[in-house]
């Protein structure tokens, strides 16, 4: 018997952008609100039908404002901007698209 042949492992779902070009898309299911900072976290439907979870920065929330729930939405990581704030991360900018039907 292996070690772990009766467990099953549970990767995060979690989409990171780490390079620029890097996208996600498919069904918005849903928006809400981050428990820790504040900001929105967003529940996206691939093709492949994988739910994965994308946690907003400022640039994306306010692009993704008005896309509604149940809406085919793109996200395109498109570079960082060096913060106007002394000591401050880079901000990471973000194209948004949303499929019109």
């Amino acid at each position: 018997m292996g070690k772990n042949q009766d467990w099953k492992q549970i990767k995060d779902n979690i989409f990171r952008f780490e390079n620029v070009g890097d996208s996600v898309s498919g069904l918005l299911l849903k928006k809400e609100v981050g428990q820790v900072f504040g900001n929105e976290v967003y529940h996206i439907r691939k093709g492949d039908n994988d739910v994965v979870v994308v946690f907003s920065t400022m640039v994306m929330q306010s692009r993704m404002a008005s896309v509604d729930e149940g809406k085919d939405v793109k996200i395109v990581f498109t570079g960082t901007q060096p913060s106007k704030i002394k000591g401050q991360q880079d901000l990471k900018l973000f194209d948004v698209f949303v499929k019109e039907n």
